[in-house]
């Protein structure tokens, strides 16, 4: 990674990585001769896109850097039991 974890979102790393124009789900139907008269196509379409915006906002909210934290480090060490509090362990 070229750049700091604390500037990469999850976006970044979604567009990254998926095919060009990727889409969370897709409603058309390439043998559907309906799909121009269809009302349930139209809501359909502004719900799918509604989401992929609202998808891709909240992948732009996370920063890569956020996915690790001082706990995650210590349980990578080893040393996670020594920070959990006795109540909490199994």
């Amino acid at each position: 990674m070229a750049r700091a974890p604390s500037t990469v979102s999850l976006l970044d790393v979604f567009e990254a990585v998926a095919e060009p124009n990727v889409e969370l789900f897709s409603i058309d139907n390439p043998f559907s001769d309906w799909k121009d008269r269809c009302y349930v196509h139209d809501v359909l379409s502004g719900l799918r896109n509604e989401m992929d915006r609202d998808f891709r906002n909240r992948l732009a909210s996370i920063k890569v850097s956020s996915l690790y934290s001082a706990d995650r480090a210590l349980e990578k060490e080893g040393l996670a039991d020594a920070i959990t509090p006795s109540h909490m362990k199994a």
